[in-house]
């Protein structure tokens, strides 16, 4: 029996500090998830003045993406995750007001995940939207895996 058998609610992927588990799992994608040259241009936000500078930014959303989907557990759509990601747009002397993350980038991320296998379109047709397919829940599962020792090393 493993250490995931045993203690199974110990070791989840929201048992990990999220960064260190997002930038686990992005390079983890790095392997299986193309890049895409498109989506380089486009901002993330409408409250972001420019695009993102990191050349990572696909993975680390991605991944972001997949920890959150892991964590809400129901079928989440393009509108819904742009809700998620939403920023506060600064504007001036008026008030500042969120808006929602770009759903161009997005649903371009879900729809690779989905293509991997990552990623299943709900049956449902009250409840629209993307879920962890099998393949990504093992996917989560060994990323959780790797990260086992070093939560044992910040607990020494």
């Amino acid at each position: 029996m493993n250490l995931i058998e045993k203690h199974p609610r110990k070791y989840l992927p929201t048992a990990f500090d999220a960064d260190l588990f997002i930038q686990h799992t992005a390079n983890k994608l790095r392997e299986i998830l193309p890049f895409d040259q498109t989506l380089v241009q486009l901002k993330s936000s409408q409250a972001k003045e420019l695009a993102p500078v990191d050349e990572n930014f696909q993975m680390i959303r991605a991944a972001s993406m997949l920890r959150k989907m892991y964590r809400l557990r129901e079928p989440i759509g393009v509108s819904r995750m742009s809700v998620l990601y939403r920023a506060k747009k600064r504007r001036g002397s008026k008030p500042a007001q969120t808006v929602r993350a770009a759903r161009g980038i997005l649903r371009k991320l879900m729809q690779r995940l989905e293509q991997v296998g990552l990623l299943v379109q709900s049956a449902d047709p009250l409840h629209r939207g993307r879920l962890l397919s099998p393949k990504g829940q093992s996917f989560l599962d060994s990323c959780v895996k790797d990260l086992i020792p070093t939560l044992h090393e910040r607990t020494e």
